[in-house]
């Protein structure tokens, strides 16, 4: 079974703002950024259908 991830607009329009930020701290930064949010999206659907429980929240 495959699981599809979807990253709604409002989600991409954060991601994106966040890579201007970083390209804006340091040129090339937003790339060093970006590949880690590809790198962790792609994890989603493997960690989702593993026995793993992720936290909603951070604890105390």
């Amino acid at each position: 079974m495959t699981t599809r991830l979807v990253v709604r607009g409002t989600a991409e329009a954060d991601i994106t703002g966040a890579a201007l930020w970083y390209e804006q701290r340091s040129p090339g930064l937003s790339a060093v950024f970006l590949r880690a949010v590809d790198v962790t999206l792609a994890e989603i659907p493997r960690v989702r259908c593993s026995s793993v429980t992720l936290p909603l929240s951070p604890g105390p």
